[in-house]
Formats: structure tokens, C-alpha cells, sequence
């Protein structure tokens, strides 16, 4: 029988091709693909934060040997990763994480992984590699079969803020995910209260009038928003975030931008200001 929870000690170290570079900053798409408990799940539409971990396939301790499998960069390793994520995924719970694994391996045999390992989370379907394309991710190929190359990618609201590419030992890969996560928590924290104000009811002024008046972060907000449209509808940019860039001292430069200003109707903001926001966004939150 395979011992497959221990890596050999003389795989092969993965090197970065830059095969996951233009992911970073971008929105997952929607693809819907079946779950190992019958469940359809888009991944893409999936609130907060959310950890996918792609990877090649799971394997089975009394299958025959897959020659040449240890000798692929990065394919050996799948059983640990899995492990890892399951030993580690009440940590992820309570940092309000969601954790998928998603590969091109048939179903059955995910359901097969999930029940022998145990693991209290999703392994989502893509045989047909609707998503894989979809995203443009880097695959191999193996006795006439086409395999994910291991990659996990972090998300909130769908759009992706962290890489891992490539990743070795892959039975890390889970401790480097709570890492970053923890080391971002204050950023992620913010993302989450902006997403509920901006469903959440509009609060009555302090003189007990019912009209909705806007602040002046809201009033920034659909000021950027309509300068650098596309930047927002990318990137999952909230009035949380506008918020905590007003309160590190940035200023507006626009009509009504002033503290005692509540006319809705004017423009706080330039174009100028906009594009600050987006640079201080960018380097907040998009960069590594």
C-alpha cells in the first residue's frame, strides 16, 4: 500500500512561470461546478473571503503505481495538502475563511477522498476544465489526461487578492494561507463591514430627520466610482474602503468637499482625487 501523507524527500522543486501573473486583481468567473455532497456551487459568487486550492488529483492508497508522477514538479503531494487544510480549517472558520479544492479528477473519486480523508470541506468538479479555461490556468498533462497544476488563490466577494503559485511543500501550503490571512485581517475586517453598510438601512440624522443623506465618504465613493468605473467593478472597492482613505488624512478637492458640507448633490471629488485613491488602494490592497 501507497504511503501517500508522506512526501519523498527528493521531489522535484516547481519553479514560477509566470502562468498565474495577470490573476492577481481579477474576478473569478462564473462557472458552477458540482461538489463532492451533490451540491452546485459557483465559486466566483461565493461572499467574503474564500481559499480555492486547485490541485492535480487525490490519490488512492491501493491503486497501482503512477510512474513518473514523483518525477512532474509540483504534481506529488495532494493527500498532505488536503490533510493540511482539514487539520487547520477550524483556525480558517474562525477568520471567517471558506476553503474549496477543485480539480480536473473525476468525481467519484474526489467522493471517494473526501469520505477516506474526511475532509469538512468542498471538493468541487471541473473534468471538463470550464473553469480552469475559463481563468486561464496553467494544466500538465499525464498519460493522456490533463491535470490543474497545484495553485491556491484567495478571494473576497470573487475577486482574488493573493496567490500561491507555485507551492512546495504543498503540506504548507494551509499554514502560509492562515499567514497571510491573519497578516491581512484588519483589511479583510474592513472589506466585511463596508460590504453590510452598504446593505444595511441608512441611519436617521441627529436632527430625527427620515431622509437619506449621504456621507461624505458615501458621496466620495459614487464620485470615484464614476471616474474610475472600471477599476471599482474589478477590484470589490466598498465605502469601507473610501472611508478608512479619508480618515488616514487624505484630502478631497472637490465642490462640497468641506466637513460641514451635506449637500448630496455636490461633487467632493476630482478626477485627481480619484486616481490617488486607486494608486493607495492598489498599494493596500492588491499588492503582495
Amino acid at each position: 500500500m501507497k504511503d501517500l501523507y508522506k512526501l519523498p524527500d527528493d521531489l522535484p522543486i516547481p519553479i514560477n512561470d509566470g502562468a498565474c501573473d495577470h490573476l492577481l486583481g481579477s474576478r473569478i468567473p462564473s462557472v458552477t461546478l458540482m461538489g463532492t455532497s451533490d451540491t452546485s456551487i459557483d465559486p466566483g459568487s461565493v461572499e467574503g473571503t474564500v481559499v480555492i486550492f486547485f490541485y492535480p488529483m487525490i490519490g488512492r492508497p491501493n491503486s497501482p503505481p503512477m510512474t513518473g508522477w514523483n518525477d512532474i514538479p509540483g504534481a506529488r503531494g495532494c493527500t498532505p495538502q488536503s490533510c493540511s487544510f482539514r487539520d487547520n480549517h477550524s483556525r480558517l472558520e474562525k477568520l471567517g475563511v471558506k476553503v474549496f479544492g477543485i480539480s480536473s479528477q473525476p468525481l467519484i473519486d474526489q467522493k471517494e477522498a473526501s469520505a477516506r480523508l474526511k475532509l469538512p470541506f468542498e471538493l468541487l468538479n471541473d473534468s471538463q476544465l470550464e473553469l480552469t479555461k475559463a481563468m486561464n490556468l496553467p494544466t500538465f498533462e499525464y498519460d493522456s489526461a490533463t491535470y490543474n497544476k497545484r495553485i491556491t488563490i484567495i478571494s473576497e466577494d470573487g475577486v482574488i487578492k493573493k496567490i500561491f503559485y507555485p507551492i512546495f511543500p504543498p503540506d504548507k501550503n494551509a499554514s502560509d494561507v492562515i499567514e497571510w490571512v491573519e497578516h491581512n485581517f484588519a483589511s479583510i475586517q474592513l472589506v466585511r463591514k463596508g460590504r453590510k453598510q452598504q446593505a444595511g438601512m441608512p441611519k436617521k440624522s441627529k436632527h430625527g430627520s427620515k431622509e437619506k443623506q449621504q456621507s461624505k465618504a458615501q458621496r466620495a465613493f459614487n464620485a470615484f466610482q464614476s471616474y474610475r468605473s472600471d477599476f471599482f467593478a474589478d477590484n470589490g472597492v466598498t465605502v469601507g474602503h473610501v472611508t478608512q482613505f479619508l480618515k488616514e488624512g487624505n484630502k478631497l478637492h472637490g465642490h462640497g468637499s468641506g466637513e460641514g458640507s451635506k449637500d448630496s448633490g455636490e461633487n467632493p471629488a476630482t478626477t485627481e482625487d480619484a486616481n490617488v485613491f486607486v494608486g493607495w488602494y492598489r498599494k493596500n490592497f492588491l499588492s503582495d
